[in-house]
């Protein structure tokens, strides 16, 4: 049956976030964990998210962008804030404002942060970036000392962390990996040698933790791995990971359709033979990649069943044959339903793409239930 009154909605998962969090604290071997909860902590809910990491002694959080961070902070968390976006004019005042941590990616950067701190009358919190290799953000390791050294030439601003991204921590080929880490390395080994303290070093995401090339060094950031996934669907049975989201919706409607009769838009699927219909109330409008359509299945009673036809914006519908349902009868989209599963990196691999995208385009019109708390 539904949930609160809802017709579809995600359930959360809070005893699996914890033991993900663990698992990957357990392999940052002695480091700090700054949990990335960006995107809504990948669509599982940033506010809720944050506060269960919180409880388990996380050092940091981590978001994309600076608004992110002000919902963190209007729910009352205080917390260490990391934005990982680069400040503009615009956003560098409230930024402060709100005591996030800011991100420098460029040697520019330093005075813009340093002249609205002085108007503030505050001291933030600096990490510099160092692009070592992803070629997104970050300073060029080039420019990375004399940007370092400009940041700690400024009395107002604090050099909190240095940190870089690596982009192929997931890969089974390592080298690329290694060679980041080396770069990462000297960059601040040469910085401590101009006697500049950098403070928190950072390089580990989730696939660095999991990996065997990268350090941890003082502080790793795991993203999807805290949600239950390995960056790499298709190496998701290597650890011990537990999916967070269970997705799920109910029975609205079941109709019998004769043979020869078509379902959803464009009569893609014709029915070979006399059916029942079940139609269930989620759509490509709630996360629902319409390149599933008739290329997916959906859980009731715990038996798998085909989604027939195009899906909708709103609605998806599944053959059932001559099953013995009723209307209002619990579905499974992602998860697992008595002794059947679906795993939401299965699904990304029959996607060609990868669960983060799944999980986080899951619309916010889906209520997020929390459980197992």
């Amino acid at each position: 049956m539904s949930k609160g009154g809802h017709l579809t909605w995600a359930e959360i998962d809070v005893g699996a976030l914890r033991h993900n969090y663990w698992l990957l604290k357990k392999k940052a071997a002695g480091a700090g964990l700054m949990a990335v909860v960006k995107a809504d902590a990948y669509g599982h809910g940033a506010i809720e998210a944050s506060k269960v990491f919180i409880e388990e002694g996380v050092s940091y959080l981590a978001v994309a962008f600076v608004n992110e961070g002000i919902e963190l902070r209007d729910a009352g968390i205080k917390t260490p804030v990391l934005v990982f976006a680069r400040p503009n004019e615009e956003s560098i005042g409230i930024h402060l404002q709100n005591s996030l941590d800011v991100t420098v990616a460029d040697p520019d950067d330093v005075m813009l942060i340093s002249e609205v701190a002085k108007k503030l009358s505050v001291r933030p919190r600096v990490h510099l970036n160092i692009d070592t290799g992803m070629a997104r953000l970050g300073v060029p390791i080039g420019n990375a000392v004399e940007t370092a050294e400009m940041i700690a030439e400024q009395e107002l601003l604090l050099f909190t962390g240095i940190y870089s991204h690596l982009s192929s921590s997931d890969s089974l080929d390592q080298n690329f990996t290694k060679d980041q880490n080396d770069k990462f390395i000297d960059i601040i080994e040469t910085i401590k040698e101009r006697g500049i303290n950098p403070g928190l070093v950072h390089i580990n995401n989730s696939g660095g933790l999991l990996g065997t090339s990268s350090n941890a060094f003082d502080m790793a950031r795991p993203g999807i791995g805290l949600y239950g996934f390995h960056p790499d669907p298709g190496r998701q049975d290597e650890e011990e990971l537990m999916q967070v989201m269970t997705l799920k919706s109910t029975v609205s409607l079941l109709r019998q359709i004769e043979k020869g009769s078509s379902v959803s838009y464009g009569q893609t699927w014709i029915a070979k033979e006399k059916t029942k219909i079940a139609t269930i109330p989620i759509g490509y409008a709630d996360g629902i990649n319409r390149l599933l359509s008739n290329n997916m299945e959906v859980l009731i009673k715990g038996k798998r069943y085909p989604v027939v036809g195009n899906i909708t914006m709103d609605m998806i519908m599944a053959d059932v044959g001559n099953s013995e349902l009723e209307v209002g009868d619990e579905v499974v989209i992602y998860g697992n339903q008595e002794s059947e599963s679906i795993r939401i990196a299965d699904v990304a691999l029959k996607l060609k793409t990868i669960s983060y995208e799944l999980t986080c385009s899951i619309s916010n019109r889906v209520p997020r239930i929390y459980v197992n708390k």
